[in-house]
């Protein structure tokens, strides 16, 4: 292998990473959770329920916007790489948010403990 070939242009590997995360209607289609039988519009109300929870857990936590977004696409990006279809005992949606946020959180060194975070998200989960 030449130096040419191993070495590429940062601009073409950014473009590259970054088509991983761009989906078609097709895609969509063919997810995780759809292909273990959950239909889409029932896999599309749960994302959507997803990201309501991650705002209002967000919101209780006084998370600046950008997290709750950014909270948002990682929930988004990995229900393309997990499937949301209930086992026993497990409650995927659930589960896969509060894991985002408590994530998204730490690097921040917020004030709250993990006392208050789940607290937080115990009283949103209620709502739903």
């Amino acid at each position: 292998m030449s130096r040419e070939e191993i070495s590429k242009d940062p601009a073409e590997v950014l473009a590259e990473a970054e088509q991983q995360w761009m989906y078609s209607e097709e895609d969509l289609l063919h997810t995780p959770s759809i292909l273990d039988g959950m239909p889409p519009d029932e896999e599309r109300q749960l994302r959507s329920k997803g990201t309501n929870f991650i705002t209002q857990v967000g919101i209780m936590l006084k998370l600046p916007q950008t997290t709750l977004c950014t909270a948002s696409i990682f929930f988004n990006r990995f229900l393309m790489r997990q499937s949301l279809v209930k086992k026993e005992g497990h409650k995927p949606l659930h589960h896969y948010v509060s894991r985002t946020l408590f994530d998204l959180q730490r690097p921040r060194q917020q004030a709250e403990s993990l006392t208050f975070f789940l607290e937080d998200v115990f009283v949103a989960d209620n709502d739903y």
